[in-house]
């Protein structure tokens, strides 16, 4: 008797920063758990943490395109200035995914962000947090955003929404809005830390502060040097995980343990050895201090109106603490007393991806 074949995923995340990857971890395991053979979509660094973190996983390279950012202008304002970049990286992904289907077999194809990553004839599922743009100082031009966002929506059957569908959430309106026209499914939070158990929590502090260095250049290199900054000031043990493997240009003081790319296990070691996380407020940095019910002060990226939004949003919530960079200084650590407030809410994604490969 024949065996049947094995379903066969193809998850692609977008190469913005490491945190579309790290998120995509747990649906990847979920896969594997219902025996799916997956394919690994990858680009840049984060496709070469991927690969480091499933290296059983066949992987195939999908064409990308840096983009840059302004020190100062809002990311949706950038993306706008970009846009006839941004829509030939959708079309260059489209073209790639309809050739690499020609010649290969595939039953399902997961998205996280990259909006030309979609099949008409396979069952196509795009992972995001963000179906509403907030322009802030710029709305005039919300409508267009918006809109935008939805037109790159539209292809995919449905639309995971990695967080709770109320009455509590973390990324708020950002990802509920007042009407919507997909297929929309709530999955809860995503982490790569989703599967760890809180068993196996260190109870000794081994550093006061861990920075954890994310986002686009040169953002990222100047909240490096911020970090280093205070980090001598501060004068305690302290660990900066820089999120890149580049050569660092600061002099790091002795108190300060640097590491450029740390793979989960080393990075959950860290952050359970530490008091206080400084890190950037992306989401899926978000997702993970929530999952570790860790303490945190977000420092939203210049000129992201989305992370200033998540930032105050959850500082609301008494979650976490908001801190412009601009207003980050040694004292913020020395002054800090907030306490991580927990909650209540769990939620398995397990039955979505059970659900979803039934209709493969």
């Amino acid at each position: 008797m024949a065996t049947s074949r094995k379903k066969t995923v193809l998850v692609s995340p977008l190469d913005w920063g490491l945190g579309h990857a790290t998120r995509c971890v747990p649906i990847i395991q979920a896969l594997i758990n219902h025996e799916v053979e997956v394919i690994l979509g990858t680009s840049g660094l984060s496709g070469q943490w991927l690969k480091q973190t499933f290296p059983m996983l066949e992987s195939v390279e999908v064409p990308f395109r840096e983009i840059s950012y302004h020190k100062w202008l809002p990311m949706g304002i950038t993306a706008m200035m970009k846009y006839p970049s941004v829509r030939n990286m959708i079309a260059e992904e489209h073209q790639w995914i309809k050739e690499f289907t020609n010649y290969r077999k595939i039953d399902g194809i997961i998205s996280d962000n990259r909006y030309g990553i979609y099949h008409r004839g396979i069952p196509s599922v795009c992972i995001t947090h963000q179906l509403y743009i907030d322009a802030r100082g710029y709305r005039l031009l919300q409508p267009f955003l918006n809109k935008l966002t939805h037109t790159y929506l539209k292809p995919f059957d449905e639309i995971w929404i990695p967080d709770f569908s109320g009455p509590f959430t973390l990324s708020g309106k950002l990802s509920h809005p007042p009407i919507s026209t997909h297929t929309i499914k709530y999955i809860g939070p995503l982490s790569r830390f989703n599967n760890f158990s809180r068993e196996n929590i260190i109870s000794n502090v081994k550093y006061d502060v861990v920075f954890v260095i994310s986002g686009p250049e040169p953002l990222r290199t100047c909240f490096e040097k911020r970090c280093i900054e205070i980090a001598v000031k501060l004068n305690k043990p302290s660990a900066i995980i820089r999120g890149t493997n580049k050569p660092i240009k600061f002099l790091v003081p002795s108190n300060c343990t640097v590491i450029n790319l740390a793979d989960t296990e080393q990075l959950f070691q860290i952050l359970q050895q530490s008091g206080i996380i400084i890190s950037r407020a992306g989401y899926s940095s978000i997702m993970d201090w929530f999952v570790l019910q860790k303490q945190a002060i977000l420092i939203p990226t210049p000129g992201q109106t989305e992370q200033e939004y998540l930032a105050k949003h959850l500082q609301n919530f008494g979650l976490f603490q908001f801190v412009r960079e601009s207003e980050f200084y040694v004292s913020t650590l020395l002054n800090f007393s907030h306490t991580f407030v927990e909650t209540k809410q769990v939620f398995d994604f397990s039955n979505i991806i059970h659900e979803w490969l039934q209709k493969l």
